[in-house]
This record gives C-alpha cells, sequence and structure tokens, in this order.
C-alpha cells in the first residue's frame, strides 16, 4: 500500500506537529511512504518520497493544493493518504475522494481540532471530514474523549497514538551542587505554557533565603517582553533561541523542568514532547493536568503532576524538590524508564502502522 503524509509542518518546520510528521516518515516500516508538504524557506537536502510545493498561496488559498496533490495521487499511485490538517487540508482529501479510489485517516493533535469547531460552518464540514475518514488518530486521550463526546458515532474509528521520542544517553551532566537548584523551561513564550505562573511562584519564594534557585528560560514568542517585565528577578534569566545541543545539555544538567499549562478558551497543550525529553535526561517536571499533559506525565513517575496552576502550589512544590533532593533524584530516574519503555518513536509508528494497515 502506498501511503502519503499531506501536512503543512515537517521538518525543518519547528514544533511537536513537524516532529510527529517527520518521525512517522523515518520510522515507516517499509519504504512505501511519501511525503506532500509546504515548501521550506531555507535549503534542504531531502530524500526523493518528500516532495515540497507551496501548497498554501496568498491568491488561490488551499484550492492550488487539490491540483498539486490530484497530481501526485495519479502519478505515485497512492491508496492511502494521512491528513496532517483537518482544515484547510482535510478539506482537499475530501472532496477529492470523490475522484479518486483511496482511503484516509485524520490525523488530529489537539489545537486543530478546537480551531475546526470555531463556527457551524467549519463544524459542519469538520463533520462530514471525519464522518468519510477510515480511521480517526489522535495524539492524547483528552481529545479523543472531546471527539468522543462531541461525535458518538465516531467513537469507533479513534485510535491514540502518543508522541515520542528517540534513544538518547546520559552524559552525566546532571548538577550534582548541593548550593545550586536549577530550573529549566524550553518552548514557545505564549500564554497557554504558564510561565508567568512559575515567575509570580519564584516572587514567593524569598530572594535571600533561597539565592541558589536559578529559573533559566528558554525560547522566544509574543510574551516575551511581558515575561520580561514580570520577572524583576536576580534568579531568572532568559536565553533567547537556543541550539538542539543547548537544549539537551540544560535539560540534563537541570534539577527540574516546569510547564505548568492551562487551557485558554482551547488553546491547549496537545502532548508536549519536551516533558518526554526532560523525563529522558533524568529531569523532574513540574506540570498541571491540563489538555494532553496526563498522556505526556504521570504523577509520582518522573513528575508531580499538579490539578492548580496556583503560583503558591507551584512554590510549595519547588521548595518541597529543594529540600528533598533524593526524592527528586528518584523521581528522575523513574521518568528516563518510564519514557524508554512506553515512548521510543519506534514503537509509537509501529503502533500507527498497525492501525491503518488492519
Amino acid at each position: 500500500m502506498k501511503t502519503l503524509i499531506f501536512t503543512l509542518e515537517y521538518k525543518p518546520f519547528n514544533g511537536g506537529v513537524a516532529e510527529y510528521y517527520s518521525a512517522l516518515f523515518n520510522y515507516w516500516p517499509n519504504q512505501n511512504l511519501y511525503v506532500l508538504t509546504e515548501r521550506s524557506s531555507v535549503e534542504i537536502s531531502d530524500d526523493s518520497r518528500i516532495i515540497r510545493k507551496k501548497l498554501i498561496s496568498p491568491i488561490f488559498s488551499w484550492f492550488s493544493s487539490l491540483f498539486i496533490l490530484a497530481r501526485i495521487i495519479k502519478k505515485e499511485k497512492i491508496s492511502h493518504i494521512i491528513v496532517g490538517h483537518i482544515l484547510p487540508l482535510g478539506t482537499v482529501v475530501y472532496i477529492l475522494s470523490f475522484l479518486f479510489k483511496f482511503d484516509y485517516t485524520l490525523v488530529l493533535h489537539g489545537m486543530d481540532f478546537s480551531f475546526s469547531q470555531k463556527t457551524k460552518r467549519k463544524a459542519d464540514i469538520s463533520y462530514r471530514i471525519l464522518k468519510k475518514s477510515n480511521n480517526i488518530i489522535c495524539g492524547n486521550s483528552f481529545l479523543s474523549k472531546q471527539i468522543s463526546n462531541k461525535y458518538s458515532d465516531l467513537s469507533d474509528k479513534i485510535s491514540i497514538v502518543n508522541p515520542g521520542v528517540d534513544i538518547r544517553p546520559i552524559k552525566g551532566l546532571k548538577n550534582n551542587q548541593n548550593d545550586i537548584f536549577n530550573i529549566f523551561f524550553i518552548g514557545r513564550l505564549v500564554k497557554r505554557k504558564g510561565i508567568d505562573r512559575v515567575i509570580e511562584a519564584l516572587s514567593l519564594i524569598d530572594e535571600k533565603k533561597f539565592s541558589n534557585i536559578n529559573f533559566l528560560i528558554a525560547g522566544s514568542g509574543p510574551e516575551e517582553e511581558y515575561l520580561k517585565r514580570l520577572g524583576n528577578d536576580k534568579r531568572i534569566k532568559f536565553l533567547g533561541k537556543i541550539s538542539d545541543e543547548e537544549k539537551w545539555k540544560y535539560l540534563e544538567e537541570s534539577d527540574l523542568f516546569v510547564m505548568p499549562s492551562r487551557n485558554i478558551n482551547g488553546d491547549y497543550e496537545g502532548f508536549g514532547i519536551v516533558y518526554l525529553e526532560a523525563n529522558l535526561m533524568e529531569t523532574t517536571i513540574l506540570a498541571t493536568n491540563s489538555g494532553g499533559v496526563g498522556d505526556a506525565v504521570e504523577d509520582g513517575v518522573g513528575a508531580i503532576l499538579m490539578n492548580s496552576d496556583n503560583p503558591k502550589k507551584i512554590a510549595e512544590e519547588i521548595i518541597n524538590l529543594y529540600y528533598n533532593k533524593e526524592k527528586n533524584k528518584i523521581l528522575g530516574k523513574r521518568g528516563r524508564e518510564r519514557v524508554l519503555k512506553k515512548f521510543l518513536w519506534k514503537k509509537q509508528v509501529n503502533k500507527f502502522f498497525n492501525i491503518i494497515n488492519k
């Protein structure tokens, strides 16, 4: 069966969604998988099965992708399409499914489904797209329940395939100095990540008594300037954008990774691959049980999963781990064991492959 991933987000595009589809291609059990994705702004040396085109144009919107996809279906004899975005790419696949003989699988991560329900028109076409699909694969169980609750007739089509990570060795960089406690965050600086709550929590922790607590924030985004104004504390350092290798170094060196995400009008964390990456480096996680985070993080196994992003509660948990370094160390080790057992990409991709080939 020749299969095509149809997505707007693919490496070198950053983010968990691009990571998901790139991993599908890299770990697919056979060579009969192709990718049709948006043209990249940087020069890339691709596998010949990765096709980059201008799918969304200012003049023709997504309509140009109708003809692009149609040509590839005919040329490569595609029999199954993995649709990466219910809107607008799902609309393209839905239309072409009446003209060509192929099956298709919808993949949803969270915000994409929330966006598709914003208006009655979008919700109506989204339901038609979902109804005609062969499979609906969700990146987290929270989203799976959302769709099942709204469209009970689609429940039998729904499966869950969480994101994963690659095996990565520990280099022994963990901070062993008893007088230093490093807290780390990396990600896009947007409201739902909850970094404002961590900064507020740090303001509740006496700066003189706990001057050896450091909070390092990596990344950029629309909330950056606001967070810098909010974080007027010598213990807080904004690192800006960092390299991939720097990311892994900070993750391993840190005592705690924090990302108390929250749901803001349907804008929520679909999973959070970075949680897995932190645990992979034996770093304990402090997170809130919001959106799909409950799949990525398990309370007591590599993490403390809070039900609230209240700054006072966050401060209490930070102080608790600060004083209980042995507990923190055990949590980190359990987190790595869990990730290696449940979340390696090869295992996740095989699960995906078996669903669409059953």
